[in-house]
């Protein structure tokens, strides 16, 4: 499986974030409680 990315190198502000980039950030979220 391919690894996903967001599409900037940093999250310092949420101007220039994608709708994807958000969906990727959540899922990322959500596994990390699948971990805990």
């Amino acid at each position: 499986m391919a690894e996903k990315q967001i599409s900037t190198q940093h999250l310092l502000g949420i101007k220039d974030i994608t709708a994807a980039d958000i969906n990727l950030i959540f899922d990322t979220a959500d596994q990390f409680i699948e971990v805990i």
